[in-house]
Formats: structure tokens, C-alpha cells, sequence
């Protein structure tokens, strides 16, 4: 990261001690926030990683969390304001809803529905969501599930909620394709915003300069 370059080059200048690398990291985080870029600030943050791992977190309230075991990624535990999964710094803009099949179609049917769309209402505001479904669409249309509810209606449910809410239903065939889908819609946002940092980085530097 250039931005980090410079403060060691300051540092070696004006003769103080090297800078460990979580100082320049956090030296450079602090210079960005000066900068006014608060939205690149929480960027970096999001990108720390442990062990060169992507932070991923769980709500607390997930009884049945992903290990990501197979994946480059650490798991925290934590309370979300809704959905299960996000990313440090942007609880507020990243929630990925996990559901197995039985949970969905609870959740369209009596008390649970009304729920459920306060919950979808909430996500719509988000930059990434979606709801991501342990099976396929074969699973429902076969009626693989304990409910009296008729397959039609559960897929005319989740149309319906998808186009009033904006919220992505994706059916990811089974537990592993489903975790799979969230780690990388996590890491490819995280990338996302990782090139928004950069570029807005190169935007603000000289600005700064000319300021000085």
C-alpha cells in the first residue's frame, strides 16, 4: 500500500525506530480518516485479516454456523443486526442469510412470514445480501420437506419476497454449496471494496498535496 510506503519513508527521515507493520497499518488508517475518507478507513479495516485469513462473522444467534474450514477465512462470533454472516466494519451494509430448507419454509407460513419480512425489509437497505438456501429448487418442487405447504406456493413466496424486497434467494443445492456461495460473495465484496479503496486512495492523495 503506497500511503503506507510514505509514513515509513517519513518515519526513516526524521530518524524514529522502524514501524512494526500493524503500526504503518494503523498509521495509514489514521491518515485516511484525516483525509475524510471514512468510507476507505473502514475498508481497511475490513481488510486486516488473521493470518492472511479474510474476517468473516457469525451472529451469535446462528445455531448451526459455517466452519469455512476449507476456505481462507477466520469466523468470528458476534451480534449482527440482522442476517448471519458480514464482514468487520460493514455489519451495517453486508448480511448473508443462511436457511436450511425446513427454516425456509417455516418462515413463510403464519407468525413466522410477518417476521421474516421485517428481516427481509431490514436487508433490503443493504449493499450485499442475499439469502443463501441449503438445497435446490428440484428439493422443493419434489416436496423434500415437512409442511403442507404445496411447492408452488413456497416458490411463489420467494419470488414474490425477491421482487418487493430486492433480496437475492439463492438455492445452492446442499449445505457445502450453500457455504461455498457465501464465502466468496463475502470475499468478492471484500475485493470490491479493497479496488474502491485503492481508487479513492489515488483521488485523495493529491488533493492533500496541493492543500499543503
Amino acid at each position: 500500500m503506497e500511503m503506507i510506503k510514505r509514513i515509513d519513508i517519513q518515519a526513516r527521515r526524521v530518524h524514529m525506530p522502524p514501524l512494526t507493520e500493524a503500526e504503518l497499518e494503523a498509521q495509514a488508517i489514521a491518515e485516511l480518516e484525516r483525509m475524510g475518507g471514512l468510507w476507505i478507513a473502514r475498508s481497511a479495516r475490513t481488510r486486516l485479516a488473521v493470518g492472511g485469513n479474510m474476517r468473516i462473522i457469525a451472529d451469535t444467534r446462528e445455531q448451526h454456523p459455517f466452519p469455512f474450514a476449507r476456505y481462507e477465512a477466520e469466523v468470528e462470533r458476534a451480534a449482527l443486526p440482522t442476517a448471519d454472516y458480514s464482514l468487520p466494519g460493514f455489519e451495517d451494509r453486508v448480511g448473508i442469510e443462511r436457511k436450511e430448507l425446513g427454516d425456509l419454509i417455516g418462515c413463510l407460513m403464519g407468525a413466522n412470514r410477518e417476521r421474516f419480512k421485517r428481516e427481509l425489509r431490514r436487508l433490503s437497505s443493504y449493499e450485499l445480501k442475499a439469502v443463501v438456501v441449503e438445497a435446490s429448487m428440484r428439493d422443493v418442487a419434489d416436496g423434500l420437506y415437512r409442511s403442507e405447504m404445496k411447492p408452488h406456493a413456497v416458490l411463489q413466496s420467494v419470488f414474490a419476497f425477491q421482487v418487493r424486497y430486492a433480496v437475492p434467494f439463492l438455492f445452492c443445492g446442499d449445505r457445502a454449496g450453500a457455504e461455498y456461495t457465501t464465502f466468496w460473495l463475502l470475499a468478492k465484496y471484500a475485493r470490491e471494496i479493497e479496488e474502491r479503496m485503492k481508487k479513492m486512495t489515488k483521488a485523495q492523495a493529491p488533493a492533500k498535496g496541493k492543500a499543503a
